[in-house]
């Protein structure tokens, strides 16, 4: 898993907004990986916006 935070809070997901971009990248990493992989936005205004990326481990054999 893979957190990147800063403290603006600047980001703003808008009800009915056309933005297609998040959400098509959480679809193609869920279909591909499982539904326990995927990237999230979490967002308190004027206080930070955190995207998570979850991709599984893969080690070298």
């Amino acid at each position: 898993m893979l957190d990147i935070e800063d403290n603006a809070g600047l980001y703003q997901s808008s009800a009915g907004s056309s933005g297609l971009g998040m959400s098509l990248v959480d679809k193609r990493l869920r279909e591909h990986f499982g539904d326990d992989y995927g990237i999230s936005v979490a967002c308190e205004p004027d206080c930070f916006t955190r995207i998570t990326l979850r991709l599984p481990l893969e080690e070298d054999a």
